[in-house]
């Protein structure tokens, strides 16, 4: 029977850098949100853009200004060249699909994660 290992989370790094990092605010944030057309499809983990829309004005809406607050302090982290390489697969990565051509070539298709 195979013993599975507990993993530690990342943490984030301590080292402080001499410029400061591109930031974005929160509109901007719910602006790129509210950019994305009307039935986007959801990649590989199911999440839509509308998933997050509606956490942010649906009935649950009572937590939209933290959890808005925490999606912009997650991007400003990967702006800011803060982001784990540890996570930077996930991040920066996306599974391709191959689709044949009509002249039997391969055109690759990924497909993201909001």
């Amino acid at each position: 029977m195979a013993i599975l290992q507990r993993q530690q989370p990342p943490s984030m790094p301590s080292e402080i850098h001499s410029e400061p990092p591109l930031v974005v605010e929160v509109d901007s944030i719910l602006g790129c949100i509210k950019s994305f057309p009307k039935g986007t499809s959801c990649g590989k983990d199911g999440l839509r853009a509308q998933h997050i829309l509606d956490a942010l004005c649906g009935d649950g809406s009572a937590v939209a200004t933290d959890l808005l607050t925490t999606i912009t302090a997650v991007v400003n982290l990967w702006l800011g060249g803060r982001c784990p390489s540890s996570l930077s697969g996930f991040v920066a990565s996306a599974p391709l699909t191959p689709l044949l051509k009509p002249d039997n070539g391969i055109r690759p298709i990924a497909v993201g994660t909001i």
